[in-house]
């Protein structure tokens, strides 16, 4: 966990919300869409609601990014089992940046996985949606972190 996210983290001095924004379709109790971003503090994960489709969003403000790859860390409970990665500059219109369908990379207790992508396009939003239930066969959408590693371009 040491990309774009890790860096704009330690530029703010730990207070990433000065440089990025992060927001998910819900979430529940204290586990705040913010938490995916905490590296070295496992079980301090974001869990949304029972909703379909949920999702976390990163906006970059007055940056763009290129992504190469992203790292995901899941939790010890509902492990995600589908989902899309897109990118967007209006928040309206969203390409996808990759999919991944029954992937069985992520599905046991703590299991990290980095995953490529081919993008050659910037964006201005990240968002990651779950797209099918997790493999517990829940709507939660359990993220205990999550990194984007490519190009950041600052306007």
């Amino acid at each position: 966990f040491n990309g774009i996210i890790k860096y704009l983290y330690d530029i703010s001095k730990g207070d990433i919300k000065n440089e990025i924004d992060i927001t998910s379709s819900s979430y529940s109790g204290g586990s705040v869409p913010q938490n995916v971003v905490m590296y070295d503090k496992k079980n301090r994960f974001c869990s949304t609601g029972n909703d379909a489709q949920p999702w976390i969003c990163f906006d970059f403000r007055d940056k763009r990014v290129i992504l190469s790859h992203y790292t995901i860390r899941v939790s010890d409970y509902s492990h995600p089992r589908s989902w899309i990665v897109g990118g967007s500059n209006d928040y309206l219109c969203w390409a996808a940046i990759d999919k991944q369908v029954q992937c069985q990379a992520l599905n046991g207790d703590f299991r990290v996985h980095t995953f490529p992508v081919s993008c050659s396009q910037q964006y201005k939003y990240i968002r990651i949606m779950q797209t099918d239930r997790s493999w517990s066969r829940s709507d939660l959408f359990i993220i205990d972190s999550f990194e984007i590693y490519g190009d950041l371009l600052v306007n």
